[in-house]
């Protein structure tokens, strides 16, 4: 087991190192995915700007601290597509048209592969940019994100945040051994995650429910940084965040491997 982790750990090196080259060669391509990433980043925090000129908090949180919530979630959310957005494709691109055929031939793990053939490094600008506007954010309401319990929380909360976001996208890739094109499925989790952008106390119970269980956005975003802002109501869920993720993703490759099992090719 520690012998195969290495080997795919190795070769996801050489993955890596090779795409970062195409960024060397076509400059052009990804500064324009730059750029794209920044009008997405400023639109989205002029709408939070523009509900606050109308008020002054949202369920007893701040324009600041929801900026925070905000920049979180965006670290995370591009945090996945740097390193795990080629499963969004896995219905379509792989699945309808046959190109997971080829995968079953090499040596490796077949998610690893899917995984590995993508990654998106113009998603490096927006982590970095999430990461100055919650530093600035923090700072303008005088509340330090830069102390060690809040380090050693982050580095565990945001990759297990990621895993959840991969979870949860995995498996409505997954439907597609049955259904085909899952697109419109995935498009499901974009448009939800827009929900945690705001506090969790302004929802129903049950759309609270939901938010922690078959759509569990509030761990991307609202609890990691209710954590930082010592908001103690939410303890629990700041807690379970750290684990959620490998417990999700646990599941949802459960669910892969049985998908995996049913698949019969394209017959091309």
């Amino acid at each position: 087991m520690l012998e195969s982790a290495k080997k795919h750990l190795r070769i996801y090196q050489k993955f890596f190192l090779m795409y970062f080259k195409t960024i060397l060669v076509y400059k052009t391509d990804f500064l324009l995915g730059v750029v794209n990433q920044v009008f997405s980043f400023v639109s989205s925090l002029a709408l939070i700007a523009l509900i606050f000129t109308q008020i002054d908090y949202i369920n007893g949180w701040s324009f600041y601290e929801l900026v925070i919530v905000y920049g979180i979630g965006r670290m995370v959310i591009y945090g996945f597509h740097l390193f795990c957005f080629n499963i969004v494709f896995l219905g379509e691109a792989y699945i309808i048209n046959g190109k997971l055929d080829r995968l079953f031939l090499r040596p490796l793990n077949i998610l690893f592969q899917v995984f590995a053939s993508r990654v998106n490094f113009h998603n490096l600008s927006d982590i970095l940019a999430s990461t100055i506007m919650v530093l600035y954010a923090s700072y303008q309401i005088q509340v330090s994100v830069i102390t060690l319990p809040n380090i050693l929380y982050l580095l565990m909360a945001i990759p297990s945040a990621i895993m959840v976001v991969a979870a949860v996208i995995l498996v409505f890739a997954t439907m597609g051994f049955w259904i085909g094109p899952t697109k419109s499925l995935v498009n499901l989790f974009w448009k939800f995650r827009r929900f945690g952008r705001f506090p969790y106390g302004i929802y129903s119970l049950p759309l609270r429910v939901f938010f922690v269980t078959a759509m569990p956005i509030m761990f991307v975003s609202f609890f990691p940084a209710s954590f930082i802002l010592n908001r103690p109501e939410w303890v629990e869920y700041q807690a379970l965040t750290l684990f959620i993720g490998p417990l999700l993703f646990l599941l949802a490759y459960r669910f892969w491997l049985y998908g995996l099992s049913k698949y019969s090719s394209t017959g091309s």
